[in-house]
């Protein structure tokens, strides 16, 4: 635990935050609430012609990386970054430095511990075949969606700054051959990534987009990955 700097990302939802900042506390994690820009205010985004969607899509992504930025100026080895819509598996801080041992063991730069899945994916690509691992570690591929929850290396932290921090964002309007400055994109499609499964948080698959199909997949997500043993 001590490696590990927490943060959580918070919009203008006092519900949502007081509800993971008790959570946090029942399993005696320390974790920063960070309040995300307001794409109506925020320089980086209000002088851009930019529609709805990609504002709130630019809002979340600068959101996720100033919490990477504030854990890179720290002294933690890892950062824990998550969403404000999520259980945790109450098993988290007893796992923690086994699966810190074991990433260090595999290499990996991101490590998603929540992410969206309604399926079985043990006949996936297992990334390790060692038999001393306590955790089962895979591949995803670039349609598995999610940022619930995942794990990044101070490495990591400073390629996702170096790259797409400052002037990234900016380059995707004219350049369309860019992948779009988007959390699902620039942070958990690059590096040595894997997921762990089970998941160890879930999103409560309370997501109220508007959109039938959408929402109807978080649900079916939720649904898929909850047990009891989350909190």
């Amino acid at each position: 635990m001590d490696k590990c700097y927490f943060s959580c990302l918070n919009y203008k939802n006092e519900d949502r935050k007081k509800n993971m900042i008790e959570k946090f506390k029942k399993l005696n994690i320390p974790c920063e609430m960070y309040e995300n820009i307001d794409s109506s205010v925020d320089e980086r985004i209000i002088k851009r012609d930019l529609c709805d969607g990609t504002k709130k899509a630019w809002s979340f992504t600068y959101g996720h990386l100033d919490m990477i930025n504030k854990f890179y100026h720290t002294d933690k080895l890892y950062g824990i970054f998550c969403e404000n819509d999520i259980f945790i598996h109450n098993s988290l801080p007893l796992q923690l430095n086994t699966i810190i041992n074991e990433i260090e063991e595999l290499n990996l730069d991101i490590l998603l511990l929540g992410y969206l899945i309604n399926y079985d994916i043990s006949n996936n690509l297992n990334i390790s075949n060692k038999s001393n691992l306590n955790f089962k570690y895979y591949s995803y591929p670039n349609d598995l969606w999610g940022a619930q929850m995942y794990l990044i290396t101070r490495k990591y932290a400073k390629f996702l700054l170096d790259m797409y921090y400052y002037n990234y964002a900016d380059k995707t309007i004219n350049d369309k051959s860019l992948v779009p400055f988007s959390a699902d994109w620039i942070i958990t499609k690059n590096g040595n990534r894997a997921l762990i499964y089970p998941m160890l948080a879930c999103e409560d698959g309370l997501n109220r987009s508007g959109h039938y199909s959408q929402d109807l997949f978080h649900s079916s997500c939720h649904s898929f990955s909850y047990t009891s043993e989350f909190i």
